[in-house]
């Protein structure tokens, strides 16, 4: 099975069919399909009416596909994740909702956790449409520490379901996706280096971007160093669709640079070895941050 480490820092990997034929991550479906026979061996003879599926980070991920995978059974299924990663693609996360209902699918992360930002665009969480339990997380930057399992048990403390807050950050439209960038993007303005916020929204914007793209699945079935590749020359092409989107392109790659640490000069051209400079960039400080919550789990 894949270690903590290896599925953090592969955040690249690509795509394939999942068991009800969207496609899902490749990486997480490789290890639910190795837990998934011994799930159904325990069943095998049992007069079971109602599965619970519980994960945490990785095993977050194995229990939404296991979710899928034990359609079949009859069963009522319930899905629980802890700061799960995106298993699958929009197009999953529908179905999924659909198969299981809003309401048997409960979804908690903190807000400066990095794993549940991740992979970008076009995987999507369960259930789909953005309802998720949302709890602070420590500090206001990307943190390790909101990873942890313990961090989760102590944010959640002896609250019920009902009890939890459920919110989700979500741009909504073009002008909410202009604004925040154009702030963003402002050199002159307070400073969002690794802030958990600015990291999401920037994931957000580029999904938005990306939708109005299109041929966004195509990129989640791509792996390694191609994504990065493809990407660039998405959000190139789009640069050149429309005056208003090339603006939006050029406020995220500043947006990204500034959660780097690092600026750009306003006379920079939108090119497609600059975005894939940028965004190259941009994943392995990612990895490298999944890469210390990774550890945390381990240690």
């Amino acid at each position: 099975m894949l270690s903590a480490c290896d599925w953090m820092t592969n955040a690249r990997l690509g795509g394939v069919n999942g068991p009800s034929g969207f496609c899902v991550h490749s990486g997480f479906w490789a290890a639910a399909q190795i837990i998934l026979p011994q799930v159904r061996s325990a069943l095998r003879g049992r007069n079971v009416s109602t599965i619970h599926l519980v994960g945490h980070s990785l095993g977050g991920a194995i229990a939404t596909l296991l979710a899928d995978s034990l359609g079949d059974t009859g069963c009522r299924l319930i899905l629980y994740t802890f700061g799960a990663p995106r298993a699958g693609v929009g197009q999953h996360a529908e179905y999924l909702t659909n198969k299981l209902g809003t309401n048997n699918i409960f979804r908690v992360y903190h807000d400066t956790d990095l794993v549940p930002m991740v992979p970008v665009y076009p995987y999507c969480h369960a259930p789909y449409g953005s309802r998720a339990y949302a709890m602070k997380g420590p500090g206001k930057v990307i943190s390790a520490a909101a990873h942890s399992m313990t961090t989760y048990s102590h944010s959640v403390g002896s609250l019920g379901w009902i009890g939890l807050p459920i919110r989700e950050a979500s741009l909504g439209s073009l002008e909410a996706a202009q604004v925040w960038l154009a702030a963003a993007a402002d050199v002159s303005g307070p400073s969002i280096m690794l802030s958990a916020t600015a990291l999401r929204m920037i994931l957000s914007s580029l999904d938005w971007i990306l939708k109005q793209i299109g041929h966004g699945v195509g990129l989640a079935l791509l792996g390694g160093a191609t994504i990065v590749d493809r990407l660039a020359h998405l959000l190139y092409s789009g640069a050149l669709q429309s005056i208003k989107l090339a603006g939006m392109i050029r406020q995220l790659m500043s947006a990204a640079m500034r959660f780097m640490g690092r600026t750009i000069t306003a006379t920079m051209n939108i090119t497609v070895a600059f975005v894939q400079y940028v965004f190259d960039l941009l994943f392995r400080v990612i990895s490298r941050l999944a890469l210390r919550a990774a550890e945390l789990m381990v240690r």
